[in-house]
C-alpha cells in the first residue's frame, strides 16, 4: 500500500508512506534553495517516489491536508494554468474586501458573526471548484486517476500526524492541535483510541492564539510564519513591572469559553491583532511586548491543556500544530502536575500535515491495521549520498588545490578531536533529516564550553540575531547531568524546553539561552543515529562532556543544505573552517 501526502502552500512538503511506514519525507525548499518554498512540491514528490522504488502508477491514494483553500500549486509558477486565473483573481478581490471588512469589524465586534458567515459560505461555495482543480492538477502530474486524489481536514491531519507517529500509537490518548488556522479552525481537542477518534471540541479561526503571536511578529518587523521563534528567544531578556502592565492589558484578548473551557474565544477577530497592537500598544518597547505576549501565550495554553487533561482524565497527551513549535510553551505544559506523559509532533507546523494526511489515507482505504508500524524511530527521511559522490565533487571542483582534504578511517573521532580543540565543524552525512531542526546529519557543531563560539557562528557563518540561542545535543544517558526532567520526557527532536543544571551552565554554556539558561536539547540515543552518537561519545572521552552545540547547517535566510553540492557552497561562502562529508574532512587551514 502506497499513500502519498502532499502539502502545497507555505513550506511545501511531500511524504510517501509505504505499508504503514514513512519511507521518504522532505520539504521542497531543500531542492529549490528557497526557504519555506511555497507551491506544488514537485521535486519532493519525485524524490519520495524514487526513494520508495515505485512508479507513480503504483500510488494507491494521494491525500491533501486541507479541504478549503485556494489552488496553491499555481500561485508562484510562471506557466500558470489559465483556467485558474479566474479563481485567483477572485481570491485577490476577496483579500481586499476582507482587509476592509476587518477594519470595520475591529471597530464594531458585533459584525464578526456576519464576516464569519460570509467567509465560510464563500469558501464552501468555491470549494468544489478550486479543490477539483487542485485534485486534477495533482492527478495529471502523477498520471493517475483523479479519483485517487482526495483532501482531508487540516486539523485532523495535524492530530493524525502526532497520534500515529508517537510512542502512544494504538493507545487511548488525548490529542490537542493548535495553529493559526486551517479549515476554519484554530484548535481541536480529540480522543484517539485504537485507530478511531472522537473530536470533543473545536475553536473557530477568529479566536486564534496563533494569529495573535503571528501579528505580533509582523508588528515587530519580522516575518510571519518564519520568525516567531525570534520573538520567543527575545522574551526572556525583558524584565520589570512594565511587562506586567502590558500583560494586564492583553490577558483577556483570548480566553476560554465559560460554557465550554475546551474552546477558545476572543474579544475581537484575532486576525486583526495588528490593529490592536498599533492602537493600544504603539509606543511599547519591542522586548517588553515579546515578554508580555510570550507569557500571555504560555498562560492561555497551559490553562487550556490543564483543563483538557483533567476533563478527559487523560494519562497520555499529544500535541501538534504550529503553535507548539514554541518550546517554552511545551516546557510549561510538561511541568503541569496533571500531565504524566506527553509527546510533541516534531516540526509540527503545516509541513508535517501531509504525514497525518497520508495516515488518514490508510483509514479511508480501510487499511489502518498497516499503521501498527508507523511510530517514528527517527526523522532521517531525506536524500543521502556516499563517499563516491563526494570524491567526484572534490575532483570536479579541484578542492585539493584550495583546501586540505583527507579521508579519515575514523571520521567521528576526527571530528570529536577538532571539537575538543574548540573548532567549528559542519557535517553532512547520511540521510537528511526532515523538518525545522538539524539533528546531526546536516549540522554545524561546536564545543559547548566556549562562549566565543556563539559569536563566531553568528558573525562568520549564520548571521543570526544576537539574542538567539543555540541548542545542545546531549547523550541520553547524560540527560540528568544537564537538564531537569523528572518525568523523563523524551526529546529526540528538539521540541521541548528544559531548565538546566549548574553543571550544564558550566559545560554546555554556549548551547543554552544566554539569559535564562534554558535549553532546547536533542536527547540522543545510540540507535537513533549511531554515527552522530559516536562523535559525541568520542568527544566525551576526550573532555568528559556529554553534549555538543548543534545548529542547522545553512546560511542565514537559506534552508538546511541538501547534499554535498550545497554543503560545499555554504562552506566556501562562509567562515566555516572545517567540513565533514561522509568520511572526508575538508579544511580551509591546517589545524
Amino acid at each position: 500500500m502506497n499513500v502519498l501526502g502532499i502539502y502545497n502552500a507555505h513550506n511545501a512538503t511531500a511524504v510517501l508512506v509505504k505499508d504503514g511506514v514513512i519511507v521518504a519525507c522532505v520539504s521542497e525548499e531543500r531542492f529549490t534553495g528557497k526557504k519555506n518554498q511555497y507551491g506544488f512540491p514537485k521535486h519532493a514528490i519525485d524524490y519520495c517516489i524514487s526513494q520508495a522504488k515505485i512508479k507513480s502508477s503504483d500510488i494507491d491514494l494521494v491525500v491533501i491536508p486541507f479541504k478549503y483553500g485556494p489552488p496553491q500549486h499555481s500561485l508562484r509558477e510562471e506557466n500558470r494554468d489559465l483556467k485558474l486565473n479566474f479563481f485567483l483573481n477572485i481570491y485577490k478581490i476577496v483579500s481586499v474586501v476582507r482587509k476592509e471588512w476587518g477594519e470595520l469589524a475591529y471597530r464594531y465586534p458585533d459584525l464578526i458573526p456576519i464576516g464569519k458567515w460570509s467567509f465560510r459560505t464563500a469558501s464552501i461555495i468555491f470549494e468544489k471548484f478550486h479543490m477539483a482543480s487542485e485534485r486534477k492538477y495533482v492527478a495529471d502530474y502523477l498520471g493517475i486517476s483523479v479519483n485517487k486524489v482526495i483532501s482531508v481536514d487540516h486539523h485532523l491531519s495535524h492530530a493524525a500526524s502526532v497520534y500515529f507517529s508517537s510512542p502512544f500509537s494504538g493507545e487511548k490518548t488525548l490529542v490537542l492541535t493548535l495553529d493559526g488556522e486551517g479549515d476554519f479552525k484554530c484548535a481541536t481537542v480529540s480522543i484517539f483510541d485504537q485507530n478511531k477518534y472522537k473530536i470533543l471540541a473545536t475553536s473557530d479561526r477568529e479566536h486564534s492564539l496563533g494569529y495573535v503571536y503571528q501579528r505580533l511578529t509582523e508588528v515587530l518587523g519580522m516575518k510571519a510564519n518564519e520568525h516567531e521563534y525570534k520573538v520567543m528567544g527575545l522574551a526572556p531578556y525583558a524584565k520589570g513591572d512594565e511587562i506586567n502592565k502590558i500583560y494586564d492589558k492583553i490577558k483577556n484578548i483570548v480566553y476560554l469559553d465559560p460554557k465550554n473551557r475546551l474552546i477558545f474565544k476572543s474579544k475581537f477577530n484575532t486576525v486583526d491583532t495588528d490593529k490592536f497592537l498599533e492602537r493600544e500598544l504603539k509606543r511599547v518597547r519591542f522586548d517588553i511586548l515579546a515578554a508580555a505576549f510570550q507569557k500571555f501565550t504560555e498562560d492561555k495554553i497551559v490553562e487550556w491543556v490543564d483543563y483538557a487533561v483533567k476533563k478527559t482524565k487523560a494519562k497520555k497527551l499529544l500535541l501538534s500544530g504550529g503553535v507548539f513549535m514554541n518550546i517554552k510553551v511545551n516546557q510549561k505544559i510538561a511541568e503541569l502536575p496533571s500531565v504524566k506523559q506527553m509527546f510533541v509532533m516534531p516540526s509540527c507546523g503545516d509541513e508535517s500535515t501531509p504525514i497525518g494526511a497520508a495516515f488518514l489515507g490508510y483509514m479511508k482505504l480501510g487499511k489502518q491495521s498497516q499503521l501498527k508500524n508507523s511510530i517514528l524511530k527517527n526523522l532521517y527521511f531525506g536524500p543521502e549520498f556516499g563517499n563516491s559522490e563526494v570524491e567526484k565533487i572534490i575532483k570536479s571542483k579541484r578542492l585539493t588545490r584550495k583546501y586540505k582534504v583527507i579521508r579519515s578511517r575514523n571520521i567521528e573521532k576526527t571530528i570529536a578531536t577538532l571539537l575538543a580543540k574548540k573548532k567549528i565543524i559542519a557535517r553532512a552525512s547520511g540521510r537528511m533529516e526532515f523538518g525545522a531542526r538539524a539533528l546531526g546529519n546536516r549540522s554545524i557543531m561546536g564545543n559547548p564550553t566556549d562562549p566565543y563560539v556563539v559569536r563566531k557562528i553568528n558573525d562568520q557563518i549564520k548571521g543570526r540575531d544576537f539574542w538567539m540561542p543555540f541548542a545542545p545535543t546531549i547523550l541520553w544517558e547524560r540527560m540528568q547531568d544537564y537538564i531537569i526532567n523528572p518525568k523523563k520526557i523524551e526529546s529526540p527532536y528538539m521540541m521541548m524546553g528544559f531548565v538546566t543544571t549548574e553543571l550544564a551552565k558550566k559545560e554546555l554554556t554556549a548551547a543554552l539561552h544566554q539569559y535564562d539558561f534554558t535549553a532546547r536539547p536533542q536527547l540522543l540515543k545510540q540507535e537513533a543515529n549511531p554515527k552522530y552518537y559516536k562523535i559525541i561519545k568520542e568527544f566525551e572521552k576526550i573532555t568528559g562532556i556529554g553534549g555538543i552545540l548543534n545548529t542547522s547547517f545553512n546560511l542565514h535566510g537559506f534552508p538546511i543544505v541538501l547534499g554535498p553540492v550545497e554543503a560545499i557552497n555554504t562552506f566556501e561562502n562562509s567562515g566555516l573552517e572545517h567540513l565533514a562529508l561522509e568520511d572526508y574532512l575538508i579544511s580551509k587551514k591546517i589545524s
